[in-house]
């Protein structure tokens, strides 16, 4: 959601959470949910990061009772992020893959004993 540095905020009533003043697009959203169920405003500390949840009214990761999101340490993060594959990489393996296939299977069709 937001890195060290970010300010991210909501008001109850707002479609959509502000991340630096800007409204923050949440496509995994369920329609019709809420961005939060508390208002906050909270300006990230470096060298931590805010995650929440997609269900947010039923999540633990916001500590409601300070009013704001909670922080994690940048250093507890063990994953990276992946890009999607392209559309086109996996055609052009599952053609290849096919064609592999296809080879060894000729191959062994020629082997077997008649």
């Amino acid at each position: 959601m937001a890195v060290g540095g970010d300010r991210l905020s909501y008001q109850v009533g707002d479609r959509t959470l502000m991340l630096n003043g800007n409204p923050l697009a949440e496509p995994y959203l369920a329609p019709g949910s809420q961005p939060s169920v508390v208002a906050f405003d909270v300006r990230v500390p470096e060298d931590r990061i805010v995650a929440l949840g997609d269900n947010r009214a039923v999540s633990y990761e916001i500590d409601f009772p300070k009013g704001r999101p909670g922080t994690f340490d940048t250093a507890d993060i063990r994953g990276k992020a992946v890009p999607k594959p392209n559309w086109l990489l996996v055609v052009a393996g599952a053609i290849a893959l096919g064609a592999l296939l296809t080879l060894v299977g000729g191959c062994l069709g020629l082997r077997a004993p008649h």
